[in-house]
């Protein structure tokens, strides 16, 4: 290897660097105009589309990249981060270094020096993007870097003297570390967040950390696969950013290029701020994204802010963001009073978003399973055991704002008599036998001339019996016993067929009983008739 020492004007200041010669040369080239990113969320959610009204779009302004470009494939990784730019910015120069054919340890040494060497280029560049990963095994770093990675980290430090690099933190979804090169003081580093709400994402695993996840979208929210460290310098969109024959692009390599773009249009106003004013600039101006992981807040790059604190006029304020409003949860269940075994509908069509449109709809029943979906406002549950269940609806709209309700369903442990049962509505408790209160309260409407002595008597059947009341039919109320019950329902005393009145018939099975002094129930036949007679009764002293 061979050094140089090649000498180069910086804002009239003349500063030397030492430039080693690497085994693959890397070229520098001039991009041309391509078709940019559309970025139809991203661009008015940072103010880029307000920056741009004021007239101000990067113009002389040089940004250099170092990424992947395949020259037979537009929708290769380098030439998406360039729309990017070109959108953010786009009357900046940009130049680029193919990192492709060179060793992962020399792309930022090998690119750098020769962007040195060409002084023409490199006193025309402001900002630097670097939307990859560089480094031992692509390794984490829970705290900044300068002191690894021996002439990569020399290289970038070299270069932030006077012009701003800009770096991806990565896509591993790292909770408290970023990879190389953003993970050096000197860089600033860009982490990923949302630029739309409510939609479900999944992020498939990626070697060699990345294990995969899947969430929610919530707007200025961090992305779950977006790396994150106390150090981290900013947030700014990055999924999805649809390039040109790329739709689906994004990542923290996405959201760096949103910052260079910001980047040049700031220099683009005052060509005299320092990297270190620029930065910030940028951090201070900036709004704020929540990590969800760890409970805390990022600065989230916002332009109309940051240009408008180094203007020497005035502008109008960016707008506040609209408050949204939270989803209104409403849902009913039919049948009111379910059993175990049974289907039961919870409806919860009368759900509204005050503001939007609800984009999912997640019921749970407690110590079951859960059933959500967009389609899922009405849904049939069938509950295999009985008791007091909570089942509980959380409905989330189309900008993230969630709510949620819970109710208690009673569901009854036995299944239902049919409801054609004439026997029904003597089962108050719903157990599916007519228990000791319901039969003594039949006794009483029986009594009092309320039922009818055929009904009565299959009553009688199905409490005598302990029988389902949904197996009743209708009898010839013939019994299988005669004699004294108690008020349980356990029989006593067995008598046979007795002759003469009523009441006569009763008082003469009872005395000539031996059971104790209290209240009892009797079944009687008459002997000459046939007719059984049931009659409660209390036997004197």
């Amino acid at each position: 290897m061979k050094s140089k020492i090649f000498v180069v004007l910086l804002s009239a200041v003349w500063v030397t660097f030492s430039v080693t010669a690497w085994s693959q040369v890397a070229l520098i080239h001039k991009a041309e105009p391509l078709v940019r990113a559309q970025l139809a969320e991203s661009l008015p959610l940072v103010g880029v589309d307000r920056v741009h009204q004021l007239g101000i779009t990067g113009k002389g302004i040089g940004v250099f990249i170092i990424d992947f470009f395949d020259v037979n494939s537009p929708q290769d990784h380098g030439w998406s981060v360039m729309q990017i730019i070109q959108a953010v910015a786009p009357d900046a120069d940009i130049w680029y270094c193919d990192a492709t054919p060179l060793e992962r340890e020399e792309i930022i040494p090998s690119c750098l020096d020769s962007l040195f060497e060409r002084t023409e280029i490199y006193n025309r560049i402001f900002v630097m993007n670097m939307s990859f990963r560089s480094g031992m095994f692509f390794a984490p770093h829970s705290e900044p870097c300068d002191f690894f990675f021996g002439p990569q980290s020399a290289a970038l430090r070299d270069f932030a003297q006077y012009r701003l690099p800009v770096a991806s933190a990565g896509n591993d979804g790292f909770s408290n570390a970023i990879l190389f090169p953003a993970c050096l003081s000197d860089v600033v580093s860009v982490g990923a967040s949302y630029d739309f709400s409510g939609q479900f994402v999944s992020f498939p695993a990626r070697e060699p950390h990345f294990e995969g996840c899947s969430e929610i979208a919530v707007i200025d929210n961090l992305a779950c696969y977006s790396n994150r460290a106390y150090f981290m310098d900013l947030v700014a969109p990055g999924t999805i950013i649809s390039t040109p024959n790329n739709p689906n692009f994004g990542g923290t390599s996405a959201a760096a290029p949103i910052v260079s773009g910001v980047a040049a249009l700031i220099f683009s106003v005052n060509p005299q701020l320092t990297p270190a004013q620029v930065r910030r600039i940028l951090v201070d101006t900036a709004d704020r994204a929540y990590d969800p992981v760890n409970d805390q807040y990022f600065p989230r790059v916002n332009a109309y802010e940051a240009i408008k604190s180094i203007l020497p006029f005035s502008v109008p304020p960016m707008p506040l963001p609209r408050t949204n409003l939270k989803p209104i949860v409403s849902f009913t269940f039919s049948p009111a009073d379910p059993y175990a075994g049974q289907d039961v509908t919870f409806n919860a069509a009368a759900s509204y978003d005050p503001d939007g449109f609800i984009v999912n709809y997640r019921w749970s029943f407690e110590g079951d399973k859960e059933i959500q979906g967009s389609d899922k406002a009405i849904v049939a549950h069938r509950f295999e055991w009985g008791g007091s269940i909570i089942v509980c609806l959380s409905v989330l709209d189309n900008e993230g704002a969630e709510s949620g309700d819970c109710t208690t369903v009673k569901v009854i442990a036995t299944p239902a008599p049919p409801p054609s049962s004439p026997l029904a509505r003597f089962d108050t408790n719903r157990s599916g036998y007519i228990e000791d209160p319901e039969f003594f309260s039949a006794i009483d409407q029986w009594l009092a001339g309320s039922i009818s002595n055929d009904l009565f008597f299959q009553l009688v059947d199905a409490w005598i019996g302990h029988v389902r009341v949904a197996g009743m039919r209708r009898s010839d109320s013939t019994y299988q016993e005669l004699g004294i019950f108690d008020l349980s329902g356990q029989l006593i005393s067995t008598q046979a067929c007795s002759y003469g009145p009523q009441g006569l018939r009763a008082q003469e099975a009872l005395s000539k009983s031996d059971v104790p002094i209290g209240t009892y129930i009797l079944v009687i036949r008459d002997c000459e008739t046939g007719k059984t007679e049931v009659k409660k009764v209390a036997k004197m002293p």
